[in-house]
């Protein structure tokens, strides 16, 4: 359990930093977005590498959802 719990706070943390990035980027700088979500997806995927990484899962669509803007 305690694993568990650790992946989630760097996740989490990961989150955070991340999408605090993110909001400094001009909305209209296409690539420096992707990049930003690209490089927040592998510190994720470092911190845990779990089934929610799959194609359908929760983690791709809150990825999905940060590149059209809704949490950024």
């Amino acid at each position: 359990m305690h694993q568990d719990v650790s992946s989630l706070v760097h996740t989490i943390i990961a989150v955070e930093n991340g999408l605090a990035g993110l909001r400094t980027l001009p909305h209209d700088d296409v690539q420096a977005r992707r990049d930003a979500i690209e490089n927040l997806r592998e510190r994720i995927t470092e911190a845990d590498g779990t089934p929610l990484a799959g194609e359908n899962g929760e983690r791709s669509k809150f990825f999905g959802e940060t590149s059209l803007g809704m949490w950024g």
